[in-house]
């Protein structure tokens, strides 16, 4: 339990959204993490500004507390007669993809879904910690293969309660750069082509969720994946930015040299495609 605890505040970088997605309370995982530290001798995490950031020793941890879970998993499981699939994908593949549109491909499955970020998602691919990966911003990397599923329409998306702003005024909502991760100056951590067309930056936001509930509630616009805005009542398209060409991002599918000519696998890339070509 403690190393369950350990891999999602891991993950959220944050007791708090731990919390939240273990349905127990901040103080439980702060005293499960603190217990954790004690029996194993070691800092798991450390204070920087206002979160916490995992330790050298947490990294190495981690990977090996995620196998520790799983086997236990499967170890309690008297009938396994269904496959596991290891999957990571990002907040929005995650939540409005998977979640909402492609439950009904797992019922044969048993499902880890992890989210990690490009870089990680290829390495823990390659180390075998998980099968396969949905992404839009993939990296090349030895006995990986990238294959481009769909390309995913982006917009700009404001307030139903606000009043359109031009270019020049509006400031954006944006992601947060990861901890430890270089800024991608070309494109935005969003996508936007900041290379193109430059903006202002209101808010710098962890979490997709909360950036969406703040675009409701304020003047701020958010830039989004077509199958995310179109789905959200409170928000609209805001038409008043002109971008110089119809903005687009590719989602790709990360699986091992081999893997993807799996039936499973065919299927999943198919069934992918499918839901966005609907939506």
């Amino acid at each position: 339990m403690r190393l369950n605890h350990f891999c999602r505040v891991y993950e959220h970088c944050s007791i708090r959204k731990s919390s939240d997605v273990l349905h127990l309370s901040a103080g439980t995982i702060s005293k499960s993490i603190k217990t954790l530290e004690k029996e194993l001798g070691e800092i798991l995490f450390v204070a920087e500004g206002r979160g916490i950031v995992p330790t050298d020793f947490a990294h190495l941890l981690y990977p090996k507390a995620l196998d520790i879970i799983n086997q236990i998993s499967q170890l309690k499981s008297k009938n396994e007669v269904s496959p596991v699939l290891k999957i990571a994908v990002g907040e929005s593949t995650g939540t409005f993809l998977i979640a909402s549109h492609l439950s009904k491909y797992f019922d044969t499955f048993q499902v880890s879904l992890y989210q990690l970020e490009s870089g990680d998602v290829e390495r823990a691919i390659a180390a075998k910690q998980i099968d396969w990966a949905l992404t839009f911003e993939p990296q090349a990397h030895e006995g990986i293969a990238i294959h481009s599923l769909a390309k995913i329409p982006m917009n700009i998306y404001v307030s139903k309660k606000h009043q359109l702003k031009q270019h020049e005024e509006l400031e954006f909502i944006v992601p947060t750069v990861p901890l430890g991760k270089m800024p991608t100056f070309e494109r935005g951590q969003d996508g936007w082509p900041d290379h193109i067309l430059p903006r202002k930056i209101k808010f710098r936001v962890d979490g997709l969720h909360t950036a969406i509930k703040l675009t409701c509630h304020s003047s701020s616009a958010i830039y989004l994946p077509e199958f995310v805005g179109g789905k959200i009542d409170e928000l609209k398209v805001c038409t008043s930015v002109k971008m110089p060409k119809v903005q687009q991002r590719t989602l790709y599918l990360l699986t091992r040299h081999g893997d993807d000519l799996r039936k499973e696998c065919k299927r999943f890339a198919s069934m992918v495609r499918t839901v966005l070509t609907k939506n």
